[in-house]
């Protein structure tokens, strides 16, 4: 957690690209797991959800 304060100050461009790398690996995630697409769209759905609040 440290490392995200560390890098929130003095190096945001690393922070950014952590945060991106990880959002597309859960996507990956989820598109591996549910690939009918109806499941697909509602785990994105309830992601977004889960980001929003």
């Amino acid at each position: 957690m440290g490392f995200f304060v560390y890098a929130a100050k003095h190096s945001p461009i690393y922070l950014l690209i952590m945060v991106v790398i990880s959002l597309y690996l859960l996507i990956l995630i989820g598109y591996l797991l549910f690939k009918k697409r109806n499941r697909f769209y509602l785990y994105l759905w309830e992601l977004s959800a889960v980001f929003v609040f």
